[in-house]
């Protein structure tokens, strides 16, 4: 039977109208910053106005149904957003790249997998690797044309089913990184796999079933299968196991804009005193990450950009626990 830690440090207090109106600005402004550094990539493949400068003209612009004929000759699409913000968006404008093939959105800070390119059904290759976001969601079924899809270096903990809708899928890279609640069967009609173990990582089950049957590589660098079958029936095992299940732990803390949380500890994977682990914000100033436990208590505090404390005692969970929810923090 699971349960659940759900830790509570003082009295909540529900956001008022005025914090809602702040957040609803601050994520406008991200907003529009992302649309603006998207159009200043699209002006070096087009002929366009100079004179489109706010994200208000440049929103106008591409909403025009005239400008729908300029739009369609971008193919290729490599996105750097703002390093300053703690949270970058994908503007929904990106949709109206109809004939686009291929999207390179590495090393920038996105907390979600991105569901405005999902409509994108002219896309081949897609590259999302040193990102942090949590999950390849249902949306991904809208790229039926994808062939290549670069997660590498994310802090994915699950993949919806509608990845086995990719059926023209043939390279898929999950590479540095926990993938917890896979298939445990095997495709048969799989051409070739490419796995690569590191005794770093842990994972109880396999992703086979939710990838197209003329998948022609996965890439599982740096994590650590307990067993893998190929079409070829090969098996690889490894040594390294872990008695315990995966804790979810999350943490509800709106930090402000530019901060972030970590945690350090004992008693997890890669959880020490010394360094904090990096949590990965989401929606609701939910910060999240999954600890794997190697003892039977893990004992942690949540820290502000890794150098402020939280107040109070130590957090104690025991590793039987599958949740743990930590609230109204004061550092």
């Amino acid at each position: 039977m699971s349960s659940s830690n759900c830790v509570t440090l003082q009295k909540s207090s529900s956001p008022s109208l005025h914090e809602d109106k702040y957040l609803n600005e601050k994520y406008k402004v991200i907003a529009d910053e992302s649309l603006v550094m998207l159009w200043q990539e699209l002006q070096k493949q087009l002929r366009v106005p100079a004179s489109l400068q706010t994200a208000a003209e440049i929103r106008t612009w591409m909403n025009n149904t005239a400008n729908r004929d300029k739009l369609n000759l971008i193919t290729e699409l490599k996105l750097c957003l703002s390093q300053q913000n703690p949270v970058n968006t994908i503007p929904p404008e990106v949709s109206f790249l109809k004939q686009i093939r291929k999207v390179d959105l590495s090393s920038n800070k996105l907390f979600h997998f991105p569901k405005e390119l999902c409509s994108l059904s002219q896309l081949k290759e897609l590259n999302l690797s040193h990102n942090r976001f949590i999950h390849i969601p249902d949306a991904i079924r809208g790229l039926t044309q994808l062939e290549t899809l670069d997660v590498t270096h994310n802090t994915i903990g699950w993949i919806s089913s509608s990845i086995g809708a990719l059926t023209q899928l043939r390279d898929l890279k999950i590479s540095y990184r926990l993938i917890p609640d896979p298939s445990s069967d095997p495709s048969s009609d799989l051409k070739t796999v490419l796995v690569q173990l590191s005794p770093a990582s842990y994972s109880e089950k396999e992703i086979y079933q939710y990838t197209a049957k003329d998948l022609a590589r996965i890439l599982f660098v740096g994590n650590l299968l307990n067993t893998h079958n190929s079409s070829s029936s090969q098996s690889i095992s490894s040594n390294a196991h872990s008695q315990y299940s995966p804790i979810e732990v999350g943490v509800h803390c709106d930090v402000g804009l530019g901060h972030n949380i970590t945690i350090r500890g004992q008693g997890a994977k890669d959880l020490s005193w010394d360094k904090g682990i990096p949590l990965n914000w989401t929606e609701g100033n939910i910060w999240k990450t999954r600890l794997t436990p190697n003892s039977k208590n893990i004992e942690l505090k949540v820290l502000r950009d890794d150098k402020d404390w939280m107040q109070g005692n130590n957090i104690v969970v025991k590793s039987e626990n599958n949740n743990l929810t930590i609230k109204n923090l004061v550092f």
